[in-house]
């Protein structure tokens, strides 16, 4: 058995502390404290906070069983194309998220006291080399402000 040194010991404690303070998923995926999470790490059934800006980066996220006006419905990639053209990117959003909504929901979006949020590709993620952005989330929003627990299945 080998004794730590304190450079060593002091390493493995930066390290724990960089990972509690930054990852907001346990083990399994699951959002497992509130933060901020960027939306290229945004999964199917987070929970959070609406975002308040027309371009997001980040989104306030917290476990499904606190309060929380967001949940993702779904993360769809766009696959029609090399060239971004926002009219089609847009187009495509609208239909897989308005699906996504119905299934989620139980109701037509028509029909429904909630609302969906869209997030999508901008030009610059789309050809930023590092990222190739192609993907497109679909947000459930309450209508009737924050709740705890999941939305799926709410039939309003």
């Amino acid at each position: 058995m080998r004794k730590a040194t304190p450079w060593v010991t002091l390493v493995l404690v930066l390290a724990a502390l960089a990972s509690a303070c930054g990852d907001v998923r346990d083990e399994n995926g699951t959002i497992s404290r509130s933060g901020l999470l960027s939306v290229h790490d945004l999964r199917a059934g987070d929970c959070g906070f609406q975002p308040t800006d027309g371009e997001v980066e980040q989104i306030e996220v917290t476990p499904c069983d606190k309060e929380h006006d967001i949940e993702v419905m779904s993360v769809l990639s766009y696959d029609r194309g090399d060239e971004y053209d926002q009219a089609s990117v847009e187009a495509f959003a609208d239909q897989v998220c308005v699906e996504a909504f119905e299934e989620f929901v139980g109701l037509p979006y028509g029909e429904s006291l909630h609302d969906v949020i869209k997030l999508t590709p901008n030009q610059e993620s789309w050809y930023q080399e590092d990222l190739q952005d192609r993907e497109v989330a679909c947000l459930f929003v309450r209508a009737n402000g924050e709740a705890a627990g999941s939305a799926r299945g709410i039939n309003e």
